[in-house]
């Protein structure tokens, strides 16, 4: 039996139990209309049949729906597909087809769906990785990163289709690194105000240096030192704030020539660190981004000693 269907039958079983009289077995009152309702609703999902249902999805996204049938519909997919049993199914019934016309499309609502739609099918997945990488999707992820100026849904979840895709998977990593894909989530954090945004680029610049060190190398000739510098010092503290910082630090760890540029008295890195660290005080929701400025002042104290005993 599918998960999803069991799910239902122990649904129904617990509200049986919880909606059952037993003190009297000669008692038998109706069942009220919203109860009668919702026991039907339960029942007519256990006999869904998830295939025809990602099929019928499919032939609406091909069809001349209505937007809103259209968003209906992956809405439904993306439900389904966070079953890794329907996950591989969705790709063997052409569903990859539908969703790069929707991505190569102009419509953000749908387009944003699709790229979840994307980052659910292949995270933690490795079969489905492998396909969305053998289809090309993620040229066509990085060219919406590049050119998409202003809706934030859209940037947040390709980011997230594209972070699904390369997180511990060497080969989508090989993928974005020819692609020049770290030029590409750099310019989009540069570019962009919104928290979210910075967030979910800083977090995915982060994974790459800690799992892939020709990342990180890479990341440093493209100047992500200064940049991301610049970015903190301008930020408040807040979600992303420490999402930029724990990149630089990854950066720095994962890299000596980094580290060297963070230890330079003339990016006065370390200051920005102290006075950011008196600015939080010992506000408890700033914790995690006060424990990193603390390691990190830290590491250049350490790193700077070492570079004036080089000399």
């Amino acid at each position: 039996m599918e998960p999803n269907k069991d799910a239902f039958l122990k649904s129904v079983l617990q509200w049986t139990i919880a909606n059952t009289d037993t003190s009297s077995s000669s008692n038998v009152t109706p069942m009220d209309p919203e109860r009668r309702i919702w026991l039907k609703e339960a029942l007519e999902t256990i006999t869904v049949d998830p295939l025809k249902e990602l099929k019928d999805c499919i032939a609406r996204l091909n069809n001349e729906s209505s937007d809103e049938e259209k968003i209906a519909a992956l809405e439904t997919i993306q439900e389904w597909c966070e079953d890794l049993n329907f996950a591989n199914d969705f790709h063997k019934i052409g569903g990859f087809n539908v969703l790069r016309s929707i991505l190569v499309a102009s419509n953000p609502e749908l387009k944003w769906r699709a790229a979840d739609i994307i980052a659910t099918l292949v995270q933690n997945y490795e079969d489905c990785q492998k396909a969305v990488l053998d289809a090309d999707f993620l040229p066509i992820l990085l060219n919406i990163l590049d050119s998409e100026k202003e809706n934030e849904n859209v940037l947040v979840k390709t980011l997230f289709a594209v972070s699904a895709l390369t997180r511990d998977n060497k080969d989508g990593q090989e993928h974005l690194l020819r692609s020049d894909g770290l030029s590409v989530i750099l310019r989009v954090m540069c570019a962009h105000t919104s928290d979210r945004i910075k967030t979910k680029a800083a977090f995915m610049l982060s994974a790459l240096c800690s799992s892939e060190p020709r990342a990180s190398a890479e990341l440093h000739r493209m100047g992500m030192v200064s940049m991301l510098v610049a970015i903190y010092k301008e930020t408040e503290p807040c979600p992303s704030s420490e999402y930029v910082l724990s990149a630089l630090l990854t950066l720095a760890k994962t890299n000596s020539e980094a580290l060297k540029e963070c230890c330079n008295s003339d990016l006065g890195l370390k200051e920005v660190l102290q006075a950011r660290l008196k600015a939080m005080g010992n506000e408890e929701r700033f914790m995690e981004e006060s424990d990193l400025c603390v390691e990190f002042v830290g590491i250049l104290e350490r790193g700077q000693v070492d570079c004036s005993a080089e000399r």
